[in-house]
């Protein structure tokens, strides 16, 4: 927070000022006593915040660690959400563990008008400057999304060493409204780094993006980022009545999916460790393929990969094809296995038709969690 007996950090139109601190141990003083001693602790800040341009004002809680008894400086939480079995609380802001002990989940926020905010500046040592400058860098982001939704302050000011960050508010900012194929579309929402892909009643939130869209013939895929370097995707089709879609989010994969005016419940799906999403689209492009209600056809080879890839894999039983009727073609089952013998056109009441070739096996689509039945 500056050097010597420097108690206020101007960040272009920002003014930063420390007007509280608290430190909480059972066994020491101070910050500086206790930082190697390796006691639960807690040690916060309370930092007014005052744009000079417009002479709006926050405050602003950070800090580190947790005390007995109550929240740093008294502050505000939120919600109460949820009492764990063992007496815990849980806030939208902080949290209470069952022995009692409090700490803060990110930073707090109180808007005050300049002339609520108190005057006088707090001294802080060396390491605790060096702490609250580290504090402030880890929540910068929170801490300017906040100023900026409160109306301090606005990325059209002057933000100092903070200017670096801007790029990112600019997305946060952006208002956009992107059509997809199909009638789906991607409705970005200001003041949020989130998005929304809609299409008929599938709804989800996603991270804004540039997005990388290319067609896959009877599917389009939508790359969050490069394609070849995205992590994130979502693949929709439109066949034979049906809207599926597949949506990567880097840790799970997600099937939605609407056949006339049954809306299947989402479901998650396994599927192979991959490096970014590009490398998930041949997997998807057999499930839009081969894919029907909870049975995905497979041929020899692809069993045999799939069986290295993901966790199990699971014949299809006569009880997966209770709501399957074949339409044209042939399935029997050899060995415990329910196989095509010719080019076969399948039918489910509630997922609608699928054509397949010969010499495809079927199995159970490897769900995760939940399936769409």
């Amino acid at each position: 927070m500056g050097s010597g007996g420097e108690k206020i950090m101007m960040l272009g139109d920002l003014k930063l000022r420390v007007i509280g601190k608290e430190f909480y141990c059972r066994y020491c003083k101070d910050y500086d006593e206790c930082r190697k001693a390796g006691h639960r602790r807690g040690i916060w800040f309370k930092v007014a915040i005052e744009n000079e341009r417009n002479k709006k004002a926050a405050v602003i809680v950070t800090g580190e660690g947790e005390r007995e008894g109550s929240f740093p400086f008294g502050v505000d939480v939120g919600k109460h959400i949820r009492t764990g079995m063992s007496g815990c609380k849980d806030y939208e802001k902080g949290h209470i563990t069952m022995s009692g002990w409090h700490y803060l989940k990110g930073i707090v926020v109180e808007e005050v008008s300049n002339e609520k905010i108190e005057k006088e500046e707090v001294e802080l040592s060396m390491n605790e400057r060096i702490l609250l400058a580290d504090l402030l860098n880890r929540n910068i982001i929170d801490i300017l999304r906040e100023l900026i939704n409160r109306g301090v302050t606005s990325i059209e000011d002057d933000w100092g060493i903070w200017e670096e960050k801007k790029p990112i508010f600019f997305v946060y900012m952006r208002e956009r409204y992107i059509p997809l194929p199909f009638g789906a579309v991607i409705n970005e929402e200001p003041q949020s780094f989130k998005a929304k892909f809609m299409w008929d009643e599938i709804e989800f939130y996603i991270s804004k993006a540039q997005y990388d869209i290319g067609s896959g013939g009877n599917y389009v895929a939508v790359f969050l980022g490069s394609k070849y370097g995205a992590k994130k995707a979502i693949f929709l089709s439109e066949e034979y009545g049906r809207k599926i879609v597949y949506y990567y989010d880097g840790y799970r994969l997600h099937g939605n999916e609407i056949y006339k005016s049954h809306v299947h419940p989402r479901a998650e799906i396994q599927y192979p460790t991959v490096a970014c999403a590009y490398q998930l689209e041949w997997y998807v492009q057999l499930l839009l393929k081969n894919r029907l209600g909870d049975v995905i056809f497979l041929t020899k080879d692809n069993k045999e990969y799939l069986e290295n890839k993901i966790t199990w894999l699971e014949p299809a039983s006569q009880a997966h094809f209770k709501k399957i009727k074949v339409v044209d073609g042939e399935i029997q089952e050899k060995e415990g296995i329910i196989t095509t013998t010719k080019r076969t056109v399948l039918f489910h009441e509630e997922h609608g038709v699928l054509e397949i070739d010969k010499d495809h096996m079927a199995y159970v689509v490897p769900y995760s969690m939940r399936g769409h039945d």
